[in-house]
């Protein structure tokens, strides 16, 4: 090295920080929503191990229906409650399967507003959907979305609608830390007895008597005689909805030879 030359340190300049890094930075130091919100996506996507024994120091998920018994295609409506305990709640990705039930809908409730996927598989007997708090982490209970159902046609026995454990919920605990697992406590479900409407016999209105007890008796006398005989001539040809009381025997709506065959056969 040349005695004279000056040492020179080099340092090394970290790349400018963008005004979009900047702003997330606030927003994060302001409030942990994000990150929340950040670990539903993450619980979804790499499904981590889920506590799912239920305590008080977990978030439970339950099934209330408005009927416990239902017939065939009839409808029954169930909410889905939440109770976090101690937890604030930021996302949970509800997964619900049915068994004998068609699902018709189902809708937030008032307590995580915010569709962070929208449902899916509607129409079939499962459905899967994810919700947020939006901008803020929620606390106490509630109701987390109304479920619609039909029973299928034909279905007999029970039916029955389970929040899937794989259900996921996201949250806060009481130091604002978020929780990097899955805090899904109790996963609920509701059993409905399918009926099966007991058939009622159909009411028929009895027969009118047209006049006659006796095929070929046209008077009602319970005789087949000279008189029925005279019936049948008087309406021979004619065109009759009164059948033997104008001498139409047989019934066809016509007074006729075969009439007359019908009339001679039972005489007396």
């Amino acid at each position: 090295m040349d005695d004279n030359q000056i040492p020179v340190e080099i340092v090394k300049t970290p790349p400018p920080v963008s005004s979009y890094f900047k702003t997330l930075s606030a927003v994060l130091g302001v409030f942990v929503l994000v990150a929340g919100l950040g670990i539903a996506v993450k619980l979804s996507q790499q499904k981590q191990e889920t506590r799912t024994k239920a305590s008080a120091d977990m978030v439970d998920l339950s099934l209330s229906a408005d009927k416990t018994d239902a017939a065939s295609l009839e409808e029954v409506n169930l909410a889905i409650g939440v109770n976090p305990h101690n937890y604030k709640v930021t996302a949970v990705e509800l997964v619900i399967n049915t068994s004998n039930f068609d699902i018709i809908s189902l809708t937030p409730g008032n307590y995580l507003t915010s569709v962070l996927q929208p449902s899916s598989s509607e129409g079939s007997n499962d459905i899967h959907i994810t919700l947020g708090s939006g901008t803020t982490p929620v606390t106490g209970p509630g109701i987390l979305a109304n479920l619609k159902v039909k029973v299928r046609s034909g279905a007999s026995g029970t039916g029955t609608v389970t929040i899937n454990s794989g259900s996921l919920v996201s949250g806060i605990d009481t130091n604002g830390d978020a929780i990097p697992t899955s805090i899904l406590g109790d996963a609920g479900e509701a059993t409905i007895n399918i009926t099966i409407p007991v058939a009622t016999p159909s009411s028929f209105p009895t027969p009118t008597p047209v006049g006659t007890s006796k095929i070929g008796d046209a008077n009602g006398d319970n005789k087949v005689d000279g008189a029925d005989y005279t019936t049948w001539v008087l309406h021979y040809g004619d065109t009759t909805p009164n059948k033997a009381l104008d001498g139409d025997f047989n019934e066809d709506g016509r007074v006729d030879g075969v009439d007359y065959i019908i009339w001679i056969n039972n005489y007396l």
